[in-house]
């Protein structure tokens, strides 16, 4: 009879709990659907892909929304950039820089092979999204346009009157004397973290000592800051450097405390005179 019970007990957990963790979703179904109807009545064709973004085109370019949580709604509105595979990896940073610094809300982003554009806000309701989306949409467009105007005028490229160039950049864990306990590029814990410590490549073209200013952005999309950060960043750094392509390691950033990093996506900034010079996503496990 126990034992029945107990089984009895099992199988009632089991539909419970299933029900209890989609409790968000009906929310984010309505908010996903009431969008899909104000994009149907304003001529465009939506759809849902893979990911469960909601889809659509413009002139041939491709947007989407995604919408996370529940009220109030954590919402990304995407548009397509285009592809720099190929491209001058330094001037599309630069241009993407440059976009960011004159159009507030939009935040241009560089991948591995291209350039996306995104808008994030919070919404109580679709019908705040409905309110700002032509708005959006138009902020989109002119980053777009900024981050394509920047990079088809190389005589803009700010790289070219920088003392030096960034190439690429790699994550250790170290302890608050600088020791390494999980080298560059090895896969750092969440119950071992501690500081988080850059090491970057640059290629220099004039010597002398210069400050790098650093954002660390943590998996909920936060910055990073401590009592004695710089406005809007992380933290700085003075770097002594020599003609060439050398290697720098800056100072860690976090605590002594092992854990005290959870696991997830971040990534690192590097800005050189408010100017993006390079960047790193890594995550910890």
């Amino acid at each position: 009879m126990k034992k029945r019970i107990l089984i009895n007990i099992v199988l009632a957990a089991m539909l419970v709990l299933p029900s209890i963790a989609s409790e968000a979703a009906p929310e984010q179904d309505s908010f996903r659907s009431s969008i899909m109807s104000f994009l149907r009545e304003e001529g465009f064709s939506p759809s849902i892909d893979d990911d469960n973004s909601i889809t659509f085109k413009k002139e041939g370019e491709l947007y989407w929304i995604d919408v996370s949580e529940s009220s109030p709604f954590y919402v990304e509105f995407h548009r397509s950039g285009f592809n720099c595979e190929n491209a001058d990896m330094n001037l599309v940073l630069q241009s993407c820089n440059e976009s960011n610094k004159k159009v507030k809300c939009v935040k241009a982003f560089m991948g591995t092979s291209s350039v996306t554009l995104a808008i994030e806000l919070y919404c109580h309701s679709a019908e705040e999204f409905k309110y700002t989306f032509y708005k959006s949409l138009k902020e989109l467009d002119r980053a777009y346009a900024m981050v394509k105007e920047y990079y088809n005028n190389p005589e803009n490229d700010l790289t070219q009157t920088m003392p030096f160039s960034f190439v690429s950049c790699e994550v250790a864990n170290s302890d608050n004397d600088g020791k390494i306990e999980t080298d560059y590029g090895k896969t750092i814990y969440d119950f071992n973290s501690k500081y988080l410590k850059p090491r970057i490549t640059l290629n220099v073209k004039t010597e002398g000592t210069y400050d790098i200013y650093v954002k660390l952005y943590t998996p909920s999309g936060s910055l990073s800051t401590g009592n004695n950060s710089p406005t809007g960043y992380s933290y700085k750094y003075s770097v002594s450097m020599s003609p060439g392509t050398h290697t720098y390691a800056l100072i860690g950033w976090g605590s002594n405390t092992a854990g005290h990093w959870k696991a997830g996506d971040y990534r690192f900034e590097f800005y050189y005179k408010g100017n993006l010079i390079g960047k790193k996503n890594f995550s910890i496990k």
